[in-house]
């Protein structure tokens, strides 16, 4: 993910140098020279040295107008477009970390109920096959979830607030399913 952000900063940056580098590739290229000369109209020689410091006016035409106002509007839609598309993708990037953080703390609290309560209670009901009662099933799972949220800090402890029950409650199985399977 970072990767994609750094190539996508960089695609940025080099699209705003060419944009901002004031080059137009649509202008076309003059076919006469762009600075021509006007002759100034004849006035009457009073001396010689005035007919020679006399030079003839030149007039500069540059790009039509319309030109420079397409150009800041793109830039500025450019300018828009990127911050959209960087704020987008950065608090993606964050809500994946929250989301990232909020898993680990719930993992911590499954883990720590295991080792502290869901351990001990098997081994005290081996005699019915080591297998919890619904009640001790739901006790394990309200503990489990209180520990997490006692882990996790910030934006994580607010993520893990704000899920539903039952959603954390699937979570905290997929984690017991996944310890079941590792061992």
């Amino acid at each position: 993910m970072c990767r994609k952000l750094v190539a996508a900063w960089m695609l940025a940056a080099a699209l705003l140098m060419a944009v901002g580098s004031g080059a137009r590739a649509a202008e076309p290229l003059a076919e006469q020279p762009v600075v021509e000369a006007v002759e100034a109209p004849a006035a009457p020689v009073a001396n010689a040295t005035s007919e020679a410091s006399a030079a003839p006016e030149a007039e500069v035409s540059g790009p039509p107008w319309w030109l420079d106002v397409a150009e800041g509007a793109l830039l500025s839609i450019f300018a828009l477009i990127s911050t959209v598309f960087f704020g987008y993708v950065g608090k993606k990037v964050r809500d994946n970390t929250v989301m990232k953080d909020a898993l680990t703390a719930l993992e911590a609290g499954v883990n720590a109920e295991w080792r502290e309560v869901v351990r001990d209670l098997k081994h005290s009901v081996a005699e019915t096959g080591g297998h919890l009662t619904t009640e001790q099933r739901r006790d394990a799972m309200e503990s489990a979830i209180g520990r997490a949220k006692s882990f996790a800090t910030g934006a994580a402890k607010r993520h893990l607030e704000v899920m539903g029950r039952e959603l954390l409650e699937s979570l905290v199985e997929k984690i017991i399913k996944r310890r079941k399977k590792t061992g």
